[in-house]
């Protein structure tokens, strides 16, 4: 019986072994999984022109060291609006903004108001907005040296006011309201003086100007020259004669 267990054991182990095959792993073919290069260039393209624009935001021209001059027309909690002659510009101040009276002496933003003529410097942010780092309460002569001369239109002249609304010739889109009182020179090209009840809307006038303390978007004249009437006649200049002095005219 031994023998026979044996016996068998011994013929089955003689049987021959079969290799199990392992195949190796068949290399992926870059096809299934593609890199898309398109995507990735475009990637690489926006990340250049962001890198250009920031690097020109930095360089521009119309950012950096900044002084503006004007009235205030309104304060918002840190913003401040002011405007001086056609031009509005925006300032906000913080903390460490310092404030200077008219006396030169520090002061505080709660003594600062609409109305009140200021220089203030700073550097001009991307939005084109002033960070404001020194603010100075200046005399309004500081804004009057600043005489302005244009030529323009009389559009409307007030019934009530020495106040007439004024067109430049040279920006139709823009108005200026004009005040006069005693001390304003009218004259015609000659040097011949003139009365106010003598302007009349449709003529055509230098103006030599400078921004009032009352109302930022009115301006006081010095002086003004008639060079037309609404009705030309042989004593008065026509367009095709009338001559630019807007550059040689001054006080």
């Amino acid at each position: 019986m031994i023998f026979f267990f044996l016996f068998s054991l011994l013929l089955n182990f003689n049987q021959p072994i079969h290799a199990v095959e392992i195949s190796p792993p068949t290399p992926t073919d870059a096809s299934d999984t593609p890199v898309d290069n398109e995507n990735i260039q475009k990637l690489r393209e926006v990340v250049q022109q962001k890198v250009k624009e920031k690097l020109a935001s930095i360089t521009s021209t119309t950012t950096g060291k900044r002084a503006y001059i004007g009235i205030i027309n309104k304060i918002e909690s840190n913003d401040i609006t002011i405007s001086h002659l056609d031009k509005q510009h925006q300032l906000t101040v913080d903390q460490d903004t310092i404030f200077i009276d008219s006396k030169r002496n520090k002061t505080t933003l709660d003594k600062i108001a609409s109305g009140q003529a200021i220089l203030a410097m700073g550097y001009l942010n991307e939005s084109q907005i002033l960070e404001t780092k020194r603010l100075i309460i200046v005399g309004i002569e500081s804004l009057e040296e600043r005489k302005h001369t244009t030529i323009g239109k009389i559009v409307d002249i007030s019934s009530s006011s020495p106040i007439f609304v004024l067109i430049p010739s040279n920006n139709k889109d823009t108005q200026y309201q004009i005040k006069t009182d005693k001390n304003t020179k009218i004259l015609l090209k000659d040097k011949t003086e003139l009365k106010l009840s003598d302007l009349q809307n449709g003529q055509k006038v230098i103006v030599i100007f400078s921004p009032t303390t009352e109302n930022s978007k009115t301006y006081y004249a010095h002086k003004i020259i008639q060079l037309s009437s609404t009705t030309p006649d042989e004593n008065t200049p026509t367009p095709e004669n009338e001559t630019d002095t807007s550059n040689s005219e001054s006080e």
